[in-house]
């Protein structure tokens, strides 16, 4: 929004006489500023899209695979998944915390199991 005021303030102040001596073909600022505004927009939304595409994938995969796993856990009801993410992955951390967490439950019920078992006995 700056920057738009800004080229808004100055695109239609008139050039002086000294860029028409030097035989610049402008009538005005909007003539200077407007390739250049337009090229910047484009090569910021080229590598916005490049960044877009490259940089995230660690993060959002891992979440993702996660987020499928923890989904199958609780379908299933199965406390013996093991969430596994690639190599260089920014979330191995939140995957590790989780796969403890995933072994005291089972720690958990099987001493559940066994206190059920002894009261049956």
């Amino acid at each position: 929004m700056l920057s738009g005021l800004i080229f808004y303030l100055f695109a239609n102040q008139e050039v002086t006489p000294s860029f028409q001596m030097f035989h610049v073909k402008a009538r005005n600022f909007l003539d200077f500023l407007l390739p250049v505004v337009i090229s910047s927009f484009l090569i910021s939304l080229v590598v916005g899209v490049i960044g877009s595409l490259f940089f995230p994938k660690p993060i959002a995969g891992g979440i993702y695979r996660i987020e499928q796993d923890l989904q199958r856990v609780i379908d299933q009801g199965d406390l013996t998944i093991q969430i596994t993410l690639r190599n260089g992955d920014q979330v191995s951390t939140l995957a590790e915390q989780i796969n403890s967490l995933l072994s005291d439950f089972r720690g958990k019920f099987a001493k559940v199991d066994r206190q059920i078992e002894q009261l049956k006995s």
